[in-house]
């Protein structure tokens, strides 16, 4: 597999053939949280139908106005779902593999997110010395192999170019208030694929964290938005890298405070509070919900 060589036809270069299907169990998975089991079931309940959170996914395709890229990663996350997201904008397009509900691979039709590119611009080789490669190699050849196969680039700076660029092509895409998105379940990587660790979590949140415009953030975040933890959030607190002072924010998002008691409590600076609040929401840990006056607050009568 080459990100080197990208053409219109994403499915040819990277996906096996197309099963028709996300209700498969082999090779794909159903896009539904694992059952539990055991002492981890819930106890019967009568059935209570409750609103579908806004935003959420429809699958395997749909709208980016409706549905954005980091809400459809908290979704692959919970499912641990197993296949191709092909990400298109106009001419923009980008495709992520994904195991297991966690991104291994990325393409994109965009030069600058190239691995080539990405090799050149953090000195692993000279550009000449690329093009010599490539003339050697051939378009379809994937270039990371033989990087390392000439002992240009070992096997742990591989890894970290190839999840460097994952990370910054599906970062590239947060934005993206219009577009389309579709997901084939199963395997479709024709050829081993680096290994690593990257954690959707985290990935969305430093992704609002490092390129979320502030302009942007004000209009989803109105001041006098209440945010309080979500009913059934997709990560565990424990699982996400977040700084003392963001936890302290999200321990005051309790339903009682606006988004501006919220900043003002933080200690943050509003980009930085702002920011790791539409993350959280994006994820799926904190909801918009309808103000609640604190049970501390007392009216006093003389």
């Amino acid at each position: 597999m080459s990100s080197d060589e990208i053409t219109d036809d994403f499915d040819s270069l990277v996906f096996s053939q197309a099963r028709p299907a996300l209700d498969e169990t082999s090779p794909g998975i159903p896009l539904v949280r694992p059952p539990r089991e055991g002492l981890a079931m819930a106890l019967p309940s009568p059935a209570i139908s409750s609103p579908a959170r806004a935003g959420a996914p429809s699958l395997p395709d749909g709208d980016l106005a409706s549905t954005r890229v980091p809400r459809l990663l908290a979704a692959l996350h919970v499912a641990r779902a197993t296949g191709a997201l092909t990400l298109a904008r106009g001419p923009l397009k980008k495709l992520v593999l994904f195991e297991q509900g966690r991104p291994v691979f990325a393409v994109s039709n965009v030069p600058s997110e190239r691995f080539a590119v990405r090799c050149v611009r953090e000195g692993v080789l000279s550009r000449e010395a690329l093009d010599a490669v490539l003339d050697e190699i051939g378009p379809r050849s994937p270039l990371n192999e033989a990087l390392v196969a000439r002992g240009l680039l070992d096997d742990a700076r591989r890894v970290s170019l190839i999840g460097d660029q994952i990370t910054e092509i599906l970062w590239s895409t947060f934005a993206w208030r219009e577009g389309s998105y579709r997901l084939l379940a199963g395997s479709r990587a024709r050829r081993p694929i680096a290994r690593m660790v990257l954690l959707p979590g985290d990935l969305v949140l430093e992704g609002f964290r490092r390129t979320a415009p502030l302009e942007r953030l004000r209009l989803d975040l109105p001041d006098m938005l209440a945010l309080a933890p979500a009913a059934d959030p997709p990560f565990a607190l424990g699982d996400l890298a977040i700084a003392p002072g963001e936890a302290s924010m999200l321990g005051q998002a309790d339903g009682t405070k606006t988004v501006r008691d919220l900043i003002v409590l933080s200690g943050l600076d509003e980009r930085s509070s702002l920011a790791f609040l539409q993350g959280c929401r994006e994820i799926g840990i904190l909801d918009e919900v309808t103000r609640a006056l604190a049970g501390t607050r007392r009216i006093g009568f003389m």
